[in-house]
């Protein structure tokens, strides 16, 4: 116990209670920050969504008004691609699609973020080299 602790302990609680809330005050904003971060991330998934609904729609529709397949046919191709994942859900997992028609995953962008979370593991203290 230190001195200040000893004859002031009201003073050392109080600021030991300021740093709880200012600590609780970063927390809060980085959540918030991240919140919004996701809900904007989830918002830009569904527009992106849409956007590939419409155009796998024209794509069917002229084909199918081309002759080159029959809305039967489609559905034949679905129900089969559907059970490639082991299940009849009317989804079927991107990996999975890929492999059916030979397309390699595409390679992920590092983001500025992970080389951030990388460098606070490193030490900044060079460890000393043994002889």
């Amino acid at each position: 116990m230190g001195v200040m602790e000893m004859f002031f302990p009201e003073m050392m609680e109080a600021e030991h209670l300021r740093e709880i809330s200012s600590t609780l005050k970063t927390s809060n904003f980085r959540a918030r920050r991240n919140n919004v971060a996701t809900a904007d991330k989830i918002a830009s998934l569904a527009m992106d969504m849409e956007s590939l609904s419409l155009i796998l729609c024209a794509l069917v529709s002229k084909l199918v008004e081309d002759g080159v397949v029959t809305r039967e046919e489609l559905i034949e191709k679905i129900d089969t691609l559907d059970v490639l994942d082991g299940r009849r859900n009317g989804r079927l997992n991107a990996k999975i699609a890929r492999g059916a028609i030979g397309v390699k995953a595409p390679v992920p962008k590092k983001s500025p973020l992970t080389a951030l979370k990388k460098r606070k593991h490193v030490s900044k203290i060079p460890k000393p080299k043994h002889r």
